[in-house]
């Protein structure tokens, strides 16, 4: 089971993201659609205060579907065969207080198996992980995780 539990954290945070991609694109859709619907009438202010609230909203949501797709394509360089001794990027770490995937920050996501906690080899939780291994702590926060395994 441990073994495939990188590949099934894999999975789901790929399935996640395309969630959240394929969601973000449905709405700029939606936004520019009621755009097009705003250029048929011709209100005078109130057509010009609500086609400029729809293209922020287009332009919000462009960020967030820009920012997802680099997540995924950082997900998509993860190579999951690699065997880890020290923890890096693609390293599925078990700990005394949770399971911990080093691949793209989206925090804590579920899995057939349970919850794991997404994040990336930056974020300050991944920093204090980064080179450590089995057997090894870290403190964070005045808690203190032991590292159980690499996979």
């Amino acid at each position: 089971m441990d073994l495939h539990r990188k590949e099934i954290a894999y999975s789901a945070l790929l399935v996640l993201i395309e969630k959240k991609i394929e969601t973000i694109e449905n709405e700029i859709a939606l936004s520019e659609e009621t755009m097009g619907d705003f250029c048929k009438s011709s209100a005078g202010d109130k057509y010009e205060t609500d086609r400029a609230m729809a293209h922020i909203e287009i332009s919000k949501n462009q960020q967030q579907l820009d920012l997802n797709i680099r997540l995924k394509t950082q997900l998509l360089t993860i190579e999951l065969s690699k065997n880890q001794k020290a923890i890096d990027v693609g390293s599925y770490v078990i700990t005394s207080k949770g399971d911990f995937f080093i691949s793209i920050a989206l925090g804590t996501v579920k899995a057939d198996f349970g919850s794991f906690y997404a994040i990336s080899l930056g974020s300050p939780f991944g920093t204090k992980l980064k080179g450590k291994k089995v057997g090894d702590s870290i403190t964070i926060n005045g808690n203190c995780f032991i590292i159980e395994d690499i996979l």
